[in-house]
């Protein structure tokens, strides 16, 4: 994560001053401050310029920027000649401040190209819908429509016109475009999802962690730190100079592949999509040795040679222990030792394939010592001889290219002591070979989302190159099942159905078991995860002063207006509305001003000018970001999807209960861009955004902000009457939910096959689904680690919601219980930590979020009240008011869970009289509906000095819940509690 390097990168600078005289040391530093600078604006250039050429081919881009552009490289060109020239400070900083000057002019063009270009995207996805609309005429209409809006969008920009009338026409063209789409939603039934415009975990680096195995083609370091903090389990992945290597996540085997004799190999994206990749392979003088190629569907790796013969060296391996097996033509099952060299006749292969049973060389933990891997390698065309040796092995074809070779696990991350190729597992090789010739290429994914916006509905159809082999093996088609939907399957969560029979193969992934159905086509159901709100009744009891002291004595908001979006309209301010009724003057006065500096900040001038692009070079796809705040880095960033969803979480809390409705409309488009992140980086088998710029995978804090801004997206465009935003913020919540919570049941999945880190057998906390190494960090990791799946930045109540419905609360204690085995003091601020601690200590990132978890679980309030003292206050204590209002109003049976465009206030409770009471303030011409979730339905509901009938209701979860329509104007409402 960057919080986490920059945090090493302070202590190397501690350290490089420590050793040099300090004004020395700090002349460096200045020194490589301003290098990090200048990169970024060199960044900026390749960026724009990439900008510009795209927007000439789908657009037609201002004339002004080209000359803007120019502007800026020719101001970058004098930064570098007076840094260069090693000029003064002054000099340099002078010159910085001539290139953001001419930066910051070119970006006030990009906002409206980047809008449109939002917009051609969501314009060429609708496309993906016309052949699901049965009547010939009306598909004609929309595509006459659909044409109608990219011709408007090419010509939006001509004869350079004024901005004001680029954003009129952009408007237009989106009011279009978004009556268009809802007419198709009814008429179809279905809206494409992600699968046209995600790139998943494939987009960014050209090294993959797939379901069995990680591929790379480029070194990968792996520091004593790293390796701390369960990041990456083995030594060094670049074992070979071929240019593509296998590694197993859970040992230290590893083998290549390339042509025979060819070495430093570079390797190129030829092909990206969200379920696999495509890479040719090549050297300067043989520019086409092959390509290796990728995917989620199989757990397979696939590679096709044009050279005759192939080389597969192989490393930490027990070849005393180890041998090749194979079925030869005369019906007898051949072991050979993998110590003694031999050659395999290819005329005696009666099947496609061989496999490889591997034993651990430099075994990882005592306990797995004598545990073995199975591979298999698949052929496509007879070979004339296998050349084994202890340190390779060695197909060599016969004339011609070698064509395709598979290499694959049939036993998954299983490690056996004793590996016997039996019947029942011969033949299961054989079933994975014939899946193998159907080999999967793209996966397309629509969706829709029922009538009462419970559950999601999705379809995937896969695409598949068909293959024969010279063994005549039948090729089948079948479509893999994500896998944390079938662990959401085994954990039995709500609401999740599968349309077809589905086939587990016994074959444990990394993310969960591998399943398949039948044919090209899969249909699933997830339901949408919980919606509501926590708007709290203060109890009116004795006692209470000291909560409204604490809650009080925490308020503190960092919003200005120099700092990120996420710090403007989150930190701090979306968890002081639920308490805001304990606040006294002086703080409701910072959430009156809060609420001012947000309506200023998301008017388009400023919001979108405050947002930056990125590109991604492998794919040459493009999203928004706000984080980090530093924007042309030139290395991989991580967490940008964490600093959108505060922006997104925050935005949604100030809505909802300061009413601003009108003006977050207003803001929408800019607001709803931040999706692409999302969208594109969202992935088919973690069902999730990830951090993929840094290969870390669906995991930990950015997992829990995800998940908390899709609730929060899906909550705001249904209030503001958006059915296709809302239906899509609603199926990537959906998704997302899944895969957030089942990693808290992931434990007893660790538990069974083995998967303990290598310096803590037994021990260790699951905080999500890593890409490139371990599952679980270690017992020796400070408290952060085993905390930070919780919640993104303090405790996102819905987190919270989601985990504990999703997934039995048996199994949540279970993680927990294991969590605080290794970490009985994590309440303590006092606890010194031998490895040191993220945040500060056991601040708000630590404490608070875990505080709540315990609060959900049950523990009574001598033990809240235990690890509330011992948490006390810490850096980010702002983030405490939304815990300590929900556990002070914990004798109140009802929340208000959403109430429509209204406001409320002085909600309270008296556990005397058993009477909740609220005054909400409808300011439009229509009723609104308020919804409370209770615990126990009400004996009576008043509405003003009226009784009234409310309709009551229960969602998946079998949660209760109680609905009532708010006039126009201020009421007051009661519930009387039995």
């Amino acid at each position: 994560m960057s919080r986490f390097l920059s945090f090493r990168n302070i202590l190397l600078l501690i350290v490089l001053m420590a050793a040099l005289p300090f004004s020395f040391a700090q002349a460096e530093s200045k020194r490589e401050e301003q290098q990090e600078q200048l990169e970024w604006r060199r960044n900026a250039v390749r960026r724009h310029g990439w900008f510009l050429e795209n927007a000439k081919t789908r657009l037609t881009p201002p004339s002004c920027q080209e000359v803007q552009l120019q502007e800026y490289q020719q101001a970058a060109t004098k930064l570098e000649e007076v840094f260069e020239a090693n000029k003064s400070d002054e000099d340099i900083d002078a010159a910085f401040k001539a290139v953001d000057q001419k930066l910051s002019l070119l970006e006030t063009t990009v906002r409206r190209e980047a809008l449109a270009f939002c917009l051609l995207e969501q314009l060429e996805a609708s496309r993906d819908i016309l052949p699901l609309v049965k009547d010939a005429e009306t598909r004609d209409k929309y595509t006459s429509s659909l044409n109608a809006i990219q011709d408007g969008l090419k010509n939006i920009f001509a004869d350079n016109a004024s901005d004001e009338v680029v954003d009129q026409n952009l408007a237009a063209l989106r009011a279009k475009l978004r009556a268009v789409q809802n007419e198709m939603y009814k008429t179809a039934g279905w809206l494409p999802g992600v699968s046209s415009v995600s790139i998943g975990r494939f987009g960014f680096k050209l090294s993959d962690g797939l379901l069995c195995e990680n591929v790379s083609f480029e070194t990968v370091e792996t520091s004593e730190e790293l390796k701390k903090l369960g990041r990456v389990g083995y030594d060094d992945r670049k074992i070979s100079p071929l240019g593509c290597d296998i590694s197993f996540p859970e040992t230290r085997i590893s083998l290549s592949v390339g042509p025979r004799g060819v070495k430093n190999v570079s390797a190129r994206k030829q092909d990206v999509n969200w379920i696999g990749k495509t890479i040719a392979i090549s050297t300067p003088e043989h520019p086409n040795l092959g390509v290796v190629r990728t995917t989620l569907q199989r757990p397979a790796t696939r590679f096709t040679f044009a050279s005759p013969s192939v080389d597969c060296p192989l490393r930490d391996v027990d070849s005393a222990q180890s041998s090749v097996q194979y079925l030869s033509n005369g019906g007898d099952w051949k072991k050979i030792p993998l110590s003694q060299n031999a050659t395999i006749e290819g005329k005696d292969l009666q099947k496609p394939w061989i496999a490889l049973d591997l034993a651990d060389g430099k075994p990882t933990r005592p306990d797995k010592q004598g545990q073995h891997i199975l591979i298999v390698i698949q052929l496509q065309k007879r070979l004339r001889e296998i050349v084994v040796s202890p340190e390779m092995l060695t197909f060599v074809g016969e004339k011609g290219p070698f064509g395709d070779m598979w290499l694959y696990r049939p036993l998954g991350i299983q490690r056996p002591k004793v590996v016997n190729v039996s019947k029942e597992l011969t033949q299961k090789i054989d079933e994975l070979a014939s899946l193998n010739l159907a080999w999967p290429m793209e996966c397309d994914e629509i969706f829709n989302v029922d009538s009462e916006g419970k559950l999601v509905n999705i379809r995937n159809e896969l695409k598949c190159e068909m293959l024969q082999d010279d063994w005549g093996t039948k090729p089948t088609i079948a479509t893999a099942v994500p896998n944390i939907l079938m662990l959401a399957k085994r954990y039995d969560v709500p609401g999740v159905t599968i349309d077809e029979k589905v086939k587990n193969w016994d074959l444990p992934t990394i993310i969960g078991p591998y399943g398949t159905v039948e044919g090209a086509t899969l249909n699933y159901t997830i339901p949408v995860p919980p919606l509501y709100h926590h708007a709290f009744f203060m109890v009116d009891k004795p006692g209470q002063d000291k909560w409204t002291k604490r809650i009080n004595e925490s308020v503190r908001y960092y919003g200005r207006e120099w700092i990120s979006i996420g710090d403007v309209v989150f930190r701090g301010i979306a968890f002081f509305w639920p308490s805001r009724d304990y606040f006294n003057d002086e703080n409701q006065a910072i959430v009156e001003k809060a609420s001012r500096l947000t309506s200023g900040f998301i008017k388009p001038d400023v919001y979108w000018n405050r947002l930056k692009w990125r590109n991604i070079t492998m794919t040459d796809v493009w999203y928004c970001y706000d984080y980090p705040y530093k924007h042309y880095r030139d290395r991989t960033i991580a967490d940008a999807g964490w600093g959108n969803a505060l922006g997104m979480y925050g935005l949604d809390k100030w809505a909802a209960y300061s009413g601003n409705w009108d003006e977050l409309d207003a803001a929408w488009p800019d607001v709803w861009a931040m999706m692409e992140h999302f969208k594109k980086t969202h992935d088919w088998g973690w069902m999730a955004d990830s951090i993929t710029e840094f290969g870390e995978g669906a995991a930990i804090d950015c997992l829990a902000t995800s998940h908390a801004a899709m609730v929060a997206m899906a909550r705001m465009a249904r209030e503001l009457n958006r059915p296709v935003d809302a239906a899509t913020a609603a199926y990537l919540s959906a998704k997302t939910a899944l895969t957030h919570t089942t990693r808290f049941a992931f434990l007893e999945y660790i538990q069974k096959y083995n998967l303990w880190h290598d310096d803590s057998v037994g021990r260790g906390t699951v905080n999500g689904f890593q890409e490139t190494s371990t599952w679980i960090h270690p017992a020796n990791c400070p408290p952060w680690w085993g905390v930070c799946s919780l919640s993104g930045f303090g405790a996102e109540l819905e987190n919270f919601d989601a985990m504990l419905l999703y997934v039995k609360p048996e199994r949540i204690k279970k993680w927990w219980e294991m969590v605080t085995s290794i970490y009985p003091d994590w309440y303590d601020r006092k606890k010194k930590y031998p490895a040191g601690t993220i945040y500060g200590g056991n601040s708000n990132f630590i404490t608070h979020p875990a505080i709540y978890l315990e609060f959900r679980l049950g523990a009574n309030d001598a033990q809240l009240e235990k690890y509330i003292e011992a948490a006390g206050f810490s850096d980010g204590k702002e983030q405490n008011v939304n815990v300590y209002g929900e556990i002070a109003n914990r004798a109140c049976p009802v929340q208000i869970a959403s109430w429509g465009r209204c406001t409320h206030e002085k909600a309270k409770f008296d556990p005397k009289t058993r009477t909740a009471r609220v005054t909400f303030l409808n300011p439009t011409k229509t009723p609104q509906p308020v919804t409370f979730r209770c615990e126990v339905y009400p004996t009576d509901v008043q509405l003003g000095d009226k009784s009234v009938q409310p309709t009551t209701s229960t969602d998946v979860w079998k949660l209760k819940l109680l609905h009532l329509n708010i006039p126009p104007g201020k009421h007051v409402v009661q519930l009387h509690l039995p």
